[in-house]
Formats: structure tokens, C-alpha cells, sequence
């Protein structure tokens, strides 16, 4: 399954996420920002993704309408965190991966 990670910078939450469906689901999944990459990119990765996962609610207005029924949220709030793999992030997003199903088969 091909998954686009969305959050502010690309380089935490969205980070953080992508490495846990690469490494532990097997999932082929790439990171991007709303600030840190253009208009034009995101389009080609949500494209490409068969899932976008924002990170953040209000992040769905980074994402082009006909990308949004395949638009889900794992909301992990502000980043606070500091690095992508910050074990109370990572522990969120492996709740949100085990409740929301498919992305742990």
C-alpha cells in the first residue's frame, strides 16, 4: 500500500509515521510538509498514494479536495515532540495503526 504522511515541516510527525509503516507494516510510505514541499509535489504524492494521513485535523485544507476520500486523520496534535521518533508519539501512532485496521495487515 502506498501512503502519504502530511504534516507541518515533513520532518517529525509525518516522519515518525512513514517510518513505522516502512519498517514495522511494510508499507510503501513517504513523508511531506505543507510548508516544506510545494503545491505541486504534494499534488504528485497524493496522486501517487493509494492513503494520505494528515496529522492534524485543520491539515485538510493542504490537501485538494479530490484527494480527500482518501484523506485520514491521525490527529497526534501540535508538535510538541521534538524528532520523529519521540516514544509518545510513536506509542499514538501505533494506537491509531492498530485501531483504524488496515494498515497493520
Amino acid at each position: 500500500m502506498k501512503v502519504a504522511t502530511l504534516c507541518q515541516a515533513g520532518t517529525v510527525r509525518s516522519a515518525g509515521l512513514k517510518h513505522l509503516l516502512n519498517y514495522k507494516y511494510n508499507h510503501d510510505a513517504l513523508s511531506c510538509g505543507w510548508e516544506g514541499n510545494s503545491k505541486e509535489t504534494l499534488k504528485m504524492l497524493f496522486t501517487w498514494a493509494d492513503y494520505i494521513v494528515i496529522t492534524q485535523g485543520e491539515f485538510i485544507e493542504y490537501v485538494p479536495e479530490e484527494f480527500h476520500g482518501k484523506t485520514f486523520c491521525y490527529d497526534v496534535g501540535e508538535d510538541t515532540y521534538g524528532y520523529a521518533f519521540h516514544p509518545e508519539l510513536i506509542k499514538k501512532f501505533e494506537s491509531m495503526i492498530k485501531q483504524h485496521g488496515f494498515f497493520n495487515k
